[in-house]
């Protein structure tokens, strides 16, 4: 696959940027962190003409990849580094330490802000 660098803001569990092991690395920087002699990525245009290869017609390829995992390019638009730092400060230690308080037993739990 390509180098995933940017998080996917469609699914439920989402990733920040600095999660991701590929963002603002470079790939000798990314087989050094998971151990690995080298490291090759399948280019992303390569991936387009692939699925693209098996449309039976013009009319049937694929105009417009949901690719925003590899280029930072989101389909919806509206995703900016101000969603990125919001998304990431709701997911801080800080943040999940406001969602959580101590019963009398001294057991954690997590309860939202009255």
């Amino acid at each position: 696959a390509p180098k995933v660098c940017y998080p996917n803001v469609y699914g439920i569990d989402m990733p920040t940027a600095k999660e991701l092991i590929a963002h603002d690395r470079t790939t000798d920087e990314v087989a050094k962190a998971i151990g690995a002699d080298w490291l090759v990525y399948q280019e992303l245009n390569d991936v387009y003409d692939a699925v693209n290869s098996a449309a039976k017609s013009d009319a049937d390829k694929i105009q417009r990849f949901e690719d925003s995992v590899f280029t930072g390019d989101y389909i919806t638009g509206g995703v900016d580094k101000n969603y990125f730092e919001h998304i990431a400060a709701m997911r801080s230690d800080d943040a999940k330490k406001k969602k959580r308080k101590v019963n009398g037993d001294d057991l954690v739990s997590n309860v939202e802000e009255l």
